[in-house]
């Protein structure tokens, strides 16, 4: 599969699943990928977002998972409570820090 480089990958997560859209620099679709979250995504928020977004990666060629120079995540659904460990848009610091924690295993 030969494609363009670089590619930009736009992945959103919603109430059902998440979807992803790899463009090129000239804002065209290349790839494009949906998963529907499990039966309850509920039932351990956190580690359903992580498998999600990894089978959602996955399914993606691997050729455009090489071309990949950016990614851009969005998430609207606000589902939640406290007691869950969620990181808001404007939380930057932690979300740096939370994704390099994440990284190596800590």
């Amino acid at each position: 599969m030969s494609l363009p480089e670089p590619l930009y990958l736009g992945i959103d997560f919603g109430t059902s699943g998440a979807r992803a859209i790899a463009i090129d620099t000239e804002g065209q679709m290349q790839a494009q990928a949906s998963v529907a979250f499990g039966a309850d995504p509920t039932a351990g928020r956190e580690a359903a977002w992580q498998t999600t977004l990894f089978e959602l990666l996955e399914s993606l060629p691997l050729a455009v998972r090489q071309a990949v120079r950016a990614i851009a995540i969005n998430g609207t659904s606000s589902t939640g409570d406290r007691d869950q460990r969620y990181i808001v848009y404007r939380d930057a610091l932690r979300c740096r820090r939370t994704f390099f924690e994440r990284a190596v295993g800590l």
